[in-house]
């Protein structure tokens, strides 16, 4: 009887760890747990990037962050 609650919480607990960051993330089961979404309805409404190789702009009403593309041949 012992062993059969602990593999029902054994269960419980490990299906948590999915199921939080699904509700997080707004339902995907596959995208970024801890990504948050700001609105927007135009690229004015995000925020600026702190870093220089991705810029935020709105898609589909929401802030996304994209990698811009090296203007030379060099990656750093």
């Amino acid at each position: 009887m012992a062993d059969t609650l602990k593999f029902i919480f054994t269960m419980i607990l490990f299906f948590l760890l999915f199921l939080v960051p699904m509700k997080a993330s707004g339902g995907k089961p596959f995208s970024h747990p801890f990504k948050a979404y700001i609105d927007c309805k135009t690229n004015e409404d995000c925020p600026e990037s702190v870093n220089e190789h991705y810029t935020i702009i709105c898609i589909d009403y929401k802030c996304e962050t994209i990698r811009i593309p090296p203007t030379s041949g060099l990656i750093w």
